[in-house]
């Protein structure tokens, strides 16, 4: 269904008129060939999205989709889940990478990693601001 063109779309073509050279309507082709190609694409990102989602851990796949799928709040999925906020921030960090990069090796899916430069990453240690 996503890869049809709806028919409103296209010209109409009238059989019992009489032949003649035909012309393209070089705009509508353009425009028939821009919705196919969005469409495949989206439909591979979403097939890309399910297999990631589907390759995560159990425990990362829980939280990714109740968070995002079923839009529950952090508490909820903490209660959910029975695990205390600091275990679950920590989870909830890693089912986001892992998801990451599951979704990196799929087909027409964009790259979801955000990289840091050292510079940027600081630490508290013992109430000082060390940069790793």
């Amino acid at each position: 269904m996503a890869n049809e063109v709806p028919s409103f779309s296209r010209s109409p073509v009238i059989d019992d008129m009489p032949k003649s050279t035909s012309f393209k309507n070089g705009s509508e082709e353009i425009l028939v060939n821009h919705f196919e190609s969005k469409s495949y694409i989206a439909k591979n990102i979403l097939i890309g999205v399910s297999k990631a989602l589907n390759n995560c851990r159990l425990i990362h796949k829980q939280i990714l989709i109740a968070k995002y799928l079923d839009d529950m709040y952090d508490w909820q999925i903490m209660q959910k889940l029975n695990y205390e906020k600091t275990r679950y921030a920590e989870l909830k960090i890693n089912a986001l990478n892992e998801f990451a990069d599951k979704l990196d090796v799929q087909p027409d899916c964009p790259n979801l990693h955000v990289y840091i430069k050292k510079k940027e990453i600081k630490r508290k240690v013992s109430g000082v601001a060390t940069v790793l």
